[in-house]
């Protein structure tokens, strides 16, 4: 059984869920963030590592992860994708 921790925001709805912590000096810093700005933290039991592990990926990917901006959008043929690789150096530059 895995005892883990997770940072709360009680003012705003639209904050997304912080990763679940179960180290001692990440524990501490929640709890002193917590109390700094009005805060709370939570406690959630996990059966054992491959569940820890499955909802901090889950919020990762969710909620954390870089996405593409562009990659909703349709791609046109004969467009250039990359720029080129250029030396800018002109007249007078060097």
């Amino acid at each position: 059984m895995i005892h883990a921790y997770r940072l709360v925001y009680p003012i705003s709805q639209h904050a997304p869920p912080q990763l679940w912590e179960f180290e001692q000096p990440y524990i501490e810093n929640l709890l002193l963030n917590a109390r700094t700005f009005d805060r709370f933290v939570v406690q959630w039991y996990f059966e054992d590592w491959a569940a820890f592990d499955h909802d901090n990926t889950r919020i990762w990917n969710t909620y954390y992860r870089t996405k593409p901006l562009f990659d909703h959008l349709p791609h046109v043929a004969g467009v250039a994708t990359r720029v080129p690789a250029t030396d800018y150096r002109g007249a007078g530059h060097g």
